[in-house]
């Protein structure tokens, strides 16, 4: 009784908030993984396929686990046997899983995982954080449809472990004009530190004017995609999205963004924007050796 208790407040400590979090997952001890439920894990699209890499079906032999045959289905945690972790199957298969250098099992995620992000999502508001979304094509085909940045989605539905080597979640969305469509999710290792991928990667969970409190004529240059002196790094972000280079470094921090094919830097000095020059490989290789 005193091990479920534990577990269920391990649990609740990692929940996240929709105030901008961007933490998902358990850190559970591993001597408190038997009896939990787990997934094999997909692999991201254009990547080697290093799931399974480590997991075997025989612990002499070594066998690789062929991918169809646990796609999608939900695992039993049973024990440690030395360095490798024993999963029970289907059929009472039994699977054997190996730490990778970093001690963690990347083929694995804890079942409640999944369930805290249905939890989370469903029935939420957000406001995407890009100008698209993905919709079904002919054949079911996954395509992109344009929308505006920081549009207003519904989350209609998630799904959990669809048959899919390509997510672990599928994330339904609707738009304030009725059109669906959704985000694919990948959820990967366990055991491990915080951010993990959720929807908060394509999507704000809060409105972001009101999130990062913006005024009004900032807000217009944002939608605008202008950027103006003075600017918040935050504010910026929202206007022209991630940077290709960002040193880090405090009071003064340079990014490297690509504008209409040309680099520059955008140099803050605490924390808002000082100046914007053109970009020089030496100038910010200096600037982030200081």
């Amino acid at each position: 009784m005193n091990l479920m208790i534990t577990i269920f407040s391990l649990f609740f400590l990692w929940i996240p908030n929709l105030e901008g979090s961007s933490f998902l997952g358990l850190d559970l001890p591993e001597n408190k993984w038997s009896g939990l439920g787990f997934y094999l894990a997909p692999y991201a699209k254009k990547q080697e396929r290093l799931v399974y890499e480590n997991c075997y079906t025989d612990p002499q032999l070594f066998l690789k686990l062929p991918y169809e045959i646990n796609e999608g289905s939900l695992l039993t945690g049973m024990g440690w046997k030395g360095e490798k972790f024993v999963l029970k199957g289907p059929g009472n298969q039994r699977i054997w899983c190996r730490k990778n250098k970093e001690r963690v099992i990347p083929e694995l995620v804890f079942y409640k995982d999944l369930l805290e992000a249905r939890k989370l999502y469903d029935g939420q508001k957000v406001w995407l954080r890009q100008d698209y979304f993905f919709t079904w094509g002919k054949g079911f085909r996954k395509e992109r449809y344009p929308a505006k940045k920081f549009d207003q989605m519904e989350v209609i539905g998630v799904e959990i472990a669809p048959l899919s080597s390509n997510r672990s979640l599928l994330v339904k969305l609707r738009s304030t004009k009725g059109f669906p469509g959704f985000f694919e999710i990948n959820l990967t290792a366990v055991n491990r530190n915080p951010p993990y991928l959720g929807l908060e990667e394509f999507c704000y969970l809060k409105e972001p004017r009101e999130l990062f409190k913006i005024s009004s004529h900032i807000w217009k240059k944002i939608q605008a995609e202008q950027v103006l002196l003075g600017m918040r790094v935050e504010e910026v972000l929202l206007a022209i999205g991630d940077p290709m280079k960002d040193d880090g470094l405090s009071p003064t921090r340079t990014m490297v963004f690509q504008v209409e094919g040309e680099l520059f830097e955008y140099v803050f000095y605490k924390g808002k924007l000082d100046q914007i020059l053109p970009h020089s490989v030496d100038g910010i290789e200096m600037i982030g050796n200081q």
